[in-house]
């Protein structure tokens, strides 16, 4: 990881923070997440602007994508799945 001016940041879907509460604890209680040891280990992964993580057979993470507001369209609630 190069030195940067300002730290990198991992946003994180609610409902994703939630289902990982849930496979770690098998409830969902993201209090009991620490959240300094989650982004210590996502920084360790990380190859500059993604998770050095294999993301199946996907295209996304070789492209350049940006946040934009209400242009995401389309999410899936996982844990309606899982209740």
């Amino acid at each position: 990881m190069p030195d940067l001016p300002d730290p990198p940041v991992f946003p994180v879907h609610a409902e994703c923070i939630k289902l990982l509460s849930r496979a770690m604890f098998d409830i969902i209680d993201i209090g009991r997440i620490h959240k300094n040891i989650l982004y210590e280990v996502m920084l360790d992964s990380t190859d500059f602007c993604c998770l050095n993580l294999d993301y199946g057979d996907i295209t996304g993470p070789d492209q350049d994508w940006q946040s934009v507001p209400g242009e995401e369209v389309c999410i899936v609630a996982a844990l309606f799945v899982l209740t």
